[in-house]
């Protein structure tokens, strides 16, 4: 999926408050964004994704399990979820990922 700034999602990453990206996909058991911080491997990362416009938000904690450069600003983050989210919550996460923040 594309990234994109322009519209977005606010989602908090707790170890690194106010460090902002962009998701890039969503599945029942992960989720992957571009972050301009790097993540260790194993770090537990509390995320919340917000999307004012639908009054929507999800709290999710998350395991690092991949870190990589995707350019000189970005790297992409991949994460294993602690707790698997349902089918509506992935339904409406792929719906909006490309214009999902993450921060």
């Amino acid at each position: 999926m594309a990234l994109n700034k322009d519209d977005h999602l606010p989602v908090n990453a707790g170890s690194h408050p106010a460090q902002k990206g962009y998701a890039i996909n969503v599945s029942q058991n992960g989720i992957s964004f571009a972050s301009r911080s790097a993540f260790h491997l194993r770090d537990e990362l509390q995320l919340t994704v917000e999307d004012v416009s639908l009054n929507f938000m999800l709290n999710v904690a998350a395991t690092v399990v991949r870190s990589t450069a995707l350019d000189q600003e970005f790297w992409r983050i991949d994460c294993k979820l602690q707790s698997p989210l349902s089918n509506e919550q992935v339904a409406h996460l792929k719906e909006h990922a490309p214009a999902c923040y993450v921060g």
